[in-house]
């Protein structure tokens, strides 16, 4: 584990984006201590790191406008919708040393975006639109109203790939791939009675999604001939307003509405599972990479892909490649001592024989 630097100022825990990749690239966005930055947003900084390296990249001033997010996009780009004094929001593209201005309107304060493969969309809580944004590409404007969809978007979500959306709009979700073209025949589909509001969604890793209801609880969707089914259920609880998943502790976890305690449900079934440490007592959001190897509590970033969390993890999540660069770390002669050597040389044998 190991905590980010607090450049600018106090940190804003829930405003960290990780990019579709393998190996990820963060954004992490701090207050700077020259604090508001006039009737147009408050001023901040968005520093890139390099997570693996535990190094910053490079950092953009930013003017940050009511609860507007930061998307990155890749190790030299990051988008975000930037406060303009006397001005409408902009939707802007930081790369290091410039700044490119692609939008501007007010229904960009409460946009929502996210990183895909090949660039980023922008989702409207409020009004079916959306921006799709292609390296190298005009923006482009759909209408979500033309693929069925009634209002804004409640809750969205994309795949670690990059390459498929979930949008939600109150009891209504579709799969898209990153054009936002429906990737589910007849579009939308409703989910089942008592479920109420889709108010928050994750992928996992094989493809299936988890949703927060309003009325309580979660559910796991599979798609199957092109239909979302769903295999788990767990309603009830507590209504959860940002879900995360981690597939080294084969978790989907979730924060509450009210009192933002953190709950955790095995990735199989959702049977409720005890939080692990890392998390235990999150009272904040947690942000987990895509794929789950990087997680962030607060300013502290936890690798999951680090052979010494090996300990920490079901042994049955371990992957070949995990088993094997456990095999070289211990081969390399670096190992702490106090017993870590035996603990890990014990997970490196039973993850073989699973």
């Amino acid at each position: 584990m190991w905590r980010l630097a607090h450049t600018g100022g106090l940190a804003a825990p829930e405003r960290v984006s990780f990019a579709p990749a393998q190996r990820p690239v963060m954004a992490w966005e701090t207050y700077l201590a020259s604090g508001v930055g006039g009737p147009g947003g408050h001023a901040t900084r968005i520093e890139v790191y390099d997570p693996a390296a535990r190094r910053p990249l490079w950092s953009a001033d930013h003017l940050r406008v009511g609860t507007a997010p930061v998307a990155c996009l890749a190790p030299d780009a990051v988008a975000a919708v930037r406060g303009a004094r006397r001005s409408v929001p902009e939707l802007v593209l930081y790369r290091p040393g410039r700044t490119e201005v692609l939008a501007r309107g007010a229904g960009l304060a409460s946009a929502e975006l996210l990183a895909t493969a090949g660039g980023f969309v922008a989702l409207s809580w409020q009004v079916p639109l959306a921006l799709v944004v292609d390296r190298g590409r005009p923006v482009r404007e759909v209408r979500l109203a033309d693929l069925g969809m009634e209002r804004g978007v409640t809750a969205c979500s994309v795949d670690p790939t990059g390459n498929r959306l979930l949008l939600a709009s109150q009891d209504r979700f579709v799969l898209t791939d990153a054009e936002l073209v429906p990737l589910w025949s007849g579009g939308w589909r409703r989910v089942p009675g008592g479920h109420g509001t889709v108010e928050a969604a994750v992928f996992l890793p094989a493809g299936e999604v988890v949703t927060a209801a309003s009325t309580g609880g979660v559910h796991l969707f599979e798609e199957e001939s092109g239909n979302p089914l769903i295999t788990a259920s767990r309603p009830g609880g507590p209504e959860l307003d940002h879900l995360f998943a981690v597939p080294g502790w084969r978790l989907v976890g979730g924060r509450a509405a009210v009192g933002r305690s953190a709950y955790a449900f095995d990735c199989v079934d959702l049977a409720p599972v005890p939080l692990p440490g890392p998390l235990a007592g999150a009272g904040r959001a947690v942000t987990a990479s895509p794929g789950g190897r990087f997680l962030v509590v607060g300013d502290a970033v936890h690798d999951l892909g680090h052979p010494l969390s090996f300990i920490g993890r079901p042994v049955a999540s371990l992957t070949p490649a995990e088993l094997t660069e456990l095999s070289g770390y211990l081969g390399a002669g670096s190992v702490p001592g106090g017993g870590v050597r035996e603990l890990l040389e014990l997970v490196r044998d039973l993850g073989s024989a699973v």
